[in-house]
């Protein structure tokens, strides 16, 4: 088993846990990385915004404004690596307001920074 696929053994097992035991909150965190995962190092953006869309459901539903924000910025991820730009921007920006409205100043750089980087591609396709 390789390195990824370990990795998600364990993110798998530890979403059973947390369903198990009711944990919505560990369910939604879970969630995102698995998402994130599948994003950064399987390099599957189809996959992965199926874990975001789900982790996005529950952060709200147990009001869970960080791991939100945070999913946010993965989704806009996702999206850009689709070449959905439009809708990368949607979700990158209202995570960028999370932030600001959360005082998350680290978080707040990163979201600017993938704003930005967004920008750039989306220029470049245009040309």
């Amino acid at each position: 088993m390789g390195q990824l696929e370990e990795g998600l053994d364990y993110g798998r097992r530890a979403l059973d846990v947390f369903r198990r035991t009711g944990d919505r909150r560990g369910e939604g965190v879970v969630l995102g990385n698995i998402a994130w995962a599948y994003l950064l190092v399987a390099q599957d953006p189809t996959t992965a915004l199926s874990y975001a869309r789900e982790a996005l459901t529950i952060d709200r539903e147990v009001r869970d404004r960080r791991n939100e924000m945070c999913v946010l910025d993965t989704i806009g991820l996702i999206y850009r690596e689709l070449g959905d730009y439009e809708t990368a921007l949607e979700h990158l920006h209202r995570a960028l307001a999370m932030a600001l409205e959360l005082g998350s100043n680290m978080f707040e750089d990163e979201f600017r920074t993938n704003i930005l980087d967004t920008y750039l591609l989306a220029t470049k396709v245009d040309k």
